[in-house]
């Protein structure tokens, strides 16, 4: 079971949404404030997360406060159907309305009525920071892929709601790799197990596929109470990973440990860039898919180099436009899907058209660049003037940007 389509409509900023899931990879662009996180949450609430929404209080001119969910753009005739702001379909064809009360308390949730049961997970865009924690005591009954998944999740979600535990979401990944390289492979007097050692293996061999080449990943040494990362670039304990090297690791352990055993299952994944420099943005997508080729990636992002990784997936932009529809707010969200064309552009083509970027050059240059070609005539160039342009940018570090100050050129005109 997976998801196969998305609507909302006429709620909170959402005029318009249509998301048609690809079997593979679906992404969600757009500005901060356009949504991409309220419907990656709809989402997740198949996968056990329950969030409260903030409704915005009113005060009537009788002066009675209430609090409305944000829905706009209801007609008289249906009253039964106002509190439906739209739908879910699976991959079952079943179709779940999707509701909020029209108003009521300060935080409310949104309903999923016939909601259908979906085997996925949810990776919200908060990487665990790296807080150095030895390994105390090896449990004497080994730890396995539910154990490990449940320890870690049950973490991760502690730190989502601010609850304190003395154990970090790295703590529980050291903790259950220790015990599977302990009592997988065994000794001469510990019996072997055979489950946790392929386990074993087998995170090391999805790390060769997430792990970047220039890491050059070659095996994971136990060195208790630590786990070092042996590469061929040097050795370093797991706590001591970079924010990025983290990012994925912490990502590829969520998803190893859930897929185990399924045939097939969904990943949402709320901003995957986090921490990630952007040779490692072209290609994470990619490696996930690569690693785990059953697998349904739902994915927001702000980054240009994910939303053209993949030639083979769906991309939605949510586009804020002016609205006409009575009753509703003077701009709104609609949903946009690109085609091959607009998803091969280059990253400033993808930050100026797809995210909204108006201009990608730096403030300082695009000031120094205006300067310079205020002494120059689009109308009057020749092979010397032009030769004197571009040494001009040559001597102010914006050889670069040649046609840029042609383009500001011929706007002058």
């Amino acid at each position: 079971m997976d998801f196969k389509n998305l609507k909302v409509s006429g709620w909170r900023q959402f005029n318009s949404i249509n998301i048609d899931f690809h079997p593979r990879l679906t992404i969600l662009a757009g500005a901060n404030g356009a949504g991409k996180s309220t419907l990656l949450r709809i989402l997740s609430q198949h996968f056990g997360y329950s969030y409260n929404l903030i409704a915005t209080p009113t005060i009537a001119k009788n002066g009675v406060l209430s609090y409305l969910t944000g829905l706009f753009g209801r007609g008289k005739t249906q009253p039964e159907n106002h509190n439906v702001l739209g739908s879910i379909t699976y991959s079952n064809n079943v179709t779940s309305p999707l509701v909020v009360p029209e108003s009521g308390q300060i935080s409310y949730t949104v309903g999923i009525q016939n909601q259908q049961h979906v085997e996925g997970l949810f990776i919200n865009s908060h990487r665990p920071v790296s807080n150095y924690q030895a390994i105390a005591s090896i449990p004497t009954n080994a730890i396995g892929v539910e154990q490990a998944y449940q320890a870690y999740s049950q973490e991760v979600m502690n730190k989502y709601n601010n609850a304190y535990t003395q154990y970090s979401p790295i703590y529980r990944i050291k903790e259950a790799i220790i015990s599977m390289a302990t009592f997988g492979p065994g000794n001469r007097n510990v019996q072997r197990n055979s489950e946790l050692e392929k386990t074993y293996d087998d995170f090391k061999a999805m790390l060769t596929k997430v792990l970047p080449d220039t890491i050059g990943f070659t095996d994971i040494s136990i060195r208790i109470p630590d786990i070092v990362i042996v590469t061929k670039t040097g050795e370093f304990v797991l706590d001591a990973s970079s924010g990025g090297l983290m990012a994925l690791i912490d990502m590829a352990w969520q998803m190893f440990l859930f897929s185990r055993g399924k045939s097939s299952f969904v990943g949402v994944i709320d901003e995957p860039e986090n921490h990630l420099h952007p040779s490692m943005q072209r290609v994470i997508i990619g490696n996930l898919l690569d690693a785990f080729p059953k697998a349904q990636l739902v994915v927001a992002t702000h980054s240009p180099f994910v939303v053209s990784s993949v030639r083979d997936s769906s991309v939605y932009v949510l586009r804020y436009a002016d609205s006409e529809q009575m009753g509703a707010p003077s701009r709104s969200v609609y949903s946009e899907k690109l085609d091959n064309v607009n998803k091969a552009g280059t990253a400033s083509e993808i930050l100026r058209s797809v995210l909204g970027v108006p201009v990608t050059l730096p403030l300082w240059a695009e000031s120094q660049i205006e300067s310079i070609v205020q002494d120059f005539d689009i109308m009057a160039l020749d092979a010397q003037t032009i030769s004197q342009l571009r040494a001009r940018l040559e001597q102010n570090g914006l050889g670069d940007y040649y046609s840029d100050a042609l383009g500001r050129m011929s706007q002058r005109r």
